[in-house]
């Protein structure tokens, strides 16, 4: 759990999952001022299920007052989204303040690139057939056999991968650079 937010006199108590801040539907209809809460928010959520990403809502166990139960969390996106699908007079508010204090506290860089790594990558497919291959220990030919690509595109794509950080650079890089300078013609007017 981390810190408590307090948004109109409801504080709300975050639970940390993978380094973003999740909170439960009771809270979420305490701040939207619903009457019976839970429930509320459990209606809104079943009406729309369909709009709802595992991104935006889980459902883990949590103790509670009568013991462990399963309950269902919602990401600042998922809160966002019931907000819009609330009816209730503060749904904007609320809405801002999760987005400014949940959004932004969740500022752990690993997980941002992890997260923007994760969507490039389902961007672009042949960067993750590329990455695939190279986990799975496959030489530059064989790559570009499956992929049927020469070989200037597979070292155009690895580079491309490195700077994303995606996949490691060699780690004789350096070695490979200063070779590389060496086999390079000498320019005009130097001598060498």
């Amino acid at each position: 759990m981390r810190e408590k937010l307090t948004f109109e006199g409801v504080t709300l108590h975050t639970i940390t999952i993978n380094g973003q801040d999740w909170v439960n539907g009771n809270q979420i209809g305490s701040c939207l001022e619903l009457s019976f809460p839970d429930k509320a928010i459990a209606k809104i959520f079943k009406r729309n299920r369909h709009q709802f990403t595992p991104e935006m809502t889980t459902a883990i166990e949590l103790p509670t007052a009568t013991g462990v139960r399963l309950t269902r969390v919602y990401s600042p996106r998922g809160v966002a989204l019931l907000c819009l699908l609330s009816r209730s007079p503060v749904a904007d508010r609320f809405r801002a303040f999760v987005l400014d204090r949940l959004e932004s506290g969740n500022t752990d860089d690993g997980a941002l690139l992890a997260r923007t790594q994760a969507a490039l990558l389902v961007a672009r497919p042949d960067l993750a057939r590329i990455r695939r291959y190279l986990d799975l220990g496959l030489a530059p030919w064989e790559i570009r056999r499956l992929l049927g690509c020469s070989d200037d595109t597979l070292r155009r794509r690895r580079r491309e991968m490195e700077a994303l950080g995606l996949i490691a650079a060699p780690a004789n890089l350096a070695a490979l650079q200063a070779q590389a300078v060496r086999l390079l013609p000498p320019a005009v007017g130097r001598e060498g």
